[in-house]
């Protein structure tokens, strides 16, 4: 499987990203830039063994805009 591009709004640090692979893509930032949540979210939609419980999101998990509002929904979408 090759992943092409994930695209994330309201999730976590994610207010709206589409992040694109390729062939060596590397995943490198500092500390809490959003590295673990990017990878999260592609378990969240690649790993079937995730139970329903583990893929149900948490208030934490929506994002928190910089008026302090938080966002209604998460999108996630992968190619």
């Amino acid at each position: 499987m090759k992943i092409e591009w994930i695209q994330l709004k309201g999730f976590r640090n994610f207010s709206e990203a589409e992040i694109n692979f390729n062939d060596k893509t590397l995943v490198i930032g500092s500390n809490d830039v959003g590295k673990t949540n990017l990878l999260h979210s592609i378990r969240i939609l690649l790993d079937r063994k995730l139970s329903e419980t583990e893929i149900e999101p948490q208030e934490s998990d929506f994002h928190i805009q910089l008026n302090g509002d938080q966002c209604e929904q998460i999108v996630m979408i992968i190619k």
